[in-house]
């Protein structure tokens, strides 16, 4: 019985332990997506914690190894449909 409630305090303890600890996010990398619409191509992307207030993208296609074309007139800040 001692071994028992010696076991269940120690889980009692590591447990709020574990859950104390201040959440620092998921460290996930830059993710970009396109799906196809009716209005063309919409393309969002993940930005990350360390990413600068106002940072701006712009989208490029290459297509069987040829040269890089840009795909927007103006970098862009948010999602947007292409």
């Amino acid at each position: 019985m001692k071994h028992w409630i010696m076991m269940n305090m120690l889980l009692l303890v590591g447990s709020i332990f574990a859950f104390s600890q201040p959440y620092s996010g998921e460290k996930l990398s830059r993710g970009l997506i396109g799906i196809p619409t009716e209005d063309g191509m919409y393309f969002s992307w993940r930005m990350t914690l360390e990413d600068a207030a106002g940072l701006q993208f712009d989208l490029y296609r290459s297509s069987g190894g040829g040269a890089e074309v840009k795909l927007n007139r103006d970098c862009r800040k948010k999602n947007k449909t292409l």
